[in-house]
């Protein structure tokens, strides 16, 4: 009885969760100009192409091994990729922001 009910575990869904929260903080780093080592160096250009290759990569092999309509059925792999491509195109300009808020209340 025991068998039947054991969650089962694909290596590929494995690779492509691990590949999806890689690349996410190597966005955030980007986003936030912090030094972080990646594939391609230190700073923060480097660390966005890495974030985002990932990002690419793993949405790559879910697509080759489930076909696009389960990418369009899978909520969590969906709404991690948009959070990640969003979080790459606009978060310098909220972190930036943040920090403005930050420096005036420091100041206060």
């Amino acid at each position: 009885m025991l068998e039947n009910n054991m969650m089962s575990f694909a290596f590929v869904d494995f690779i492509v969760g691990f590949l999806m929260m890689a690349s996410m903080s190597h966005i955030v780093m980007s986003r936030a100009n912090i030094s972080f080592p990646s594939v391609f160096g230190y700073n923060s250009k480097a660390n966005l192409i890495h974030g985002l290759l990932a990002a690419f990569i793993a949405v790559g092999i879910y697509f080759f091994s489930y076909g696009f309509s389960a990418i369009i059925n899978n909520g969590l792999l969906l709404g991690a990729f948009d959070l990640l491509l969003a979080y790459a195109l606009f978060g310098r300009i909220l972190h930036n922001k943040i920090q403005k808020r930050v420096s005036a209340i420091q100041q206060a």
